[in-house]
């Protein structure tokens, strides 16, 4: 069976998602400094990060996994 569905459902529903997408863009544009994701991804990278001392090479960095 088909859907029916009247011009002023459809009209409000377009305006309701302008309006979400409004909402989004606010948020986004409100933001202020690194995601959560970057965040994470240097504190990962920091641990991961290995710094020895060598006689031979002097200083040297690895990276483990």
């Amino acid at each position: 069976m088909k859907n029916a569905y009247s011009q002023d459902l459809l009209t409000d529903f377009l305006n309701s998602e302008e309006h979400k997408l409004q909402e989004e863009i606010e948020m986004v544009n409100d933001k202020v400094g690194p995601s959560e994701w970057t965040i994470q991804k240097i504190l990962g990278f920091s641990k991961a990060l290995n710094v020895t001392k060598s006689s031979t090479l002097g200083q040297f960095e690895q990276i483990n996994n």
